[in-house]
C-alpha cells in the first residue's frame, strides 16, 4: 500500500481511538498521532530511522514534528550517522489561526522528501475556508520537486479527517 494511504489509515483509527477515550487535548492528539506514526516507520521493509519527540522514537525531534529517514549505506564508522534520504516529514498544526497552519506547512515545502503531511484542523473563522486552496496554490507553484503531499485536515464538527492528496 502507497505511504500516503498508510498514513491516512491510520489517522483516521488514531482518531477513531481518541474518541472512544473521550480524549480532546491537542497535546495527547498530536502525541498520539506522532507515536502512531514512529510505529508505522519502524513497521516498514526496511523500517525508516524515526525522530519525532515521542518516547519510543529513534532520536528527538528534528527539523519536523517527524521524519522517517534511510541512513546512508556507505558510512562506515559506527560513531557517525549520515542520512542519505528523508522519506516522509510530518507537521501537525492544531492552532486555530491561519498563521499557524501556515507557517508549519511552508516547513514543508522546503523538505527534500518524497511524502509532506500536514495535519490540522478547521475551525469555523472564515479564513480557515481559505487554507487549503492556498497550500494547493502553494505547492502548485513551488519551483522544487514537489514530491507528494498530503494535506490531512480534521473536521471538527464531524469528528474525522478528510484527507487530500496533492
Amino acid at each position: 500500500m502507497d505511504t500516503l494511504r498508510l498514513i491516512m489509515r491510520e489517522l483516521d483509527a488514531t482518531t477513531s481511538r481518541l474518541h472512544q477515550d473521550g480524549e480532546n487535548q491537542n497535546g495527547a492528539w498530536t502525541t498520539a498521532i506522532l507515536g502512531n506514526l514512529t510505529c508505522l516507520g519502524r513497521n516498514q521493509d526496511p523500517p525508516y530511522f524515526v525522530c519525532c519527540s515521542t518516547p519510543d522514537s529513534d532520536c528527538g525531534e528534528w527539523l519536523y514534528d517527524l521524519c522517517w529517514l534511510v541512513s546512508s549505506p556507505w558510512m562506515k564508522r559506527p560513531d557517525w550517522s549520515m542520512v542519505q534520504q528523508v522519506h516522509l516529514v510530518v507537521e501537525c498544526e492544531w492552532g486555530q489561526t491561519v498563521d499557524e497552519v501556515t507557517y508549519d506547512f511552508q516547513k514543508l515545502l522546503l523538505a527534500r522528501s518524497r511524502y509532506k503531511v500536514m495535519v490540522y484542523q478547521d475551525w469555523a473563522a472564515p479564513d480557515h475556508r481559505e487554507l487549503e486552496p492556498f497550500m494547493r496554490d502553494c505547492i502548485a507553484h513551488w519551483e522544487e520537486p514537489p514530491g507528494s503531499y498530503l494535506l490531512a485536515r480534521y473536521l471538527n464538527a464531524e469528528g474525522r479527517f478528510e484527507h487530500m492528496i496533492v
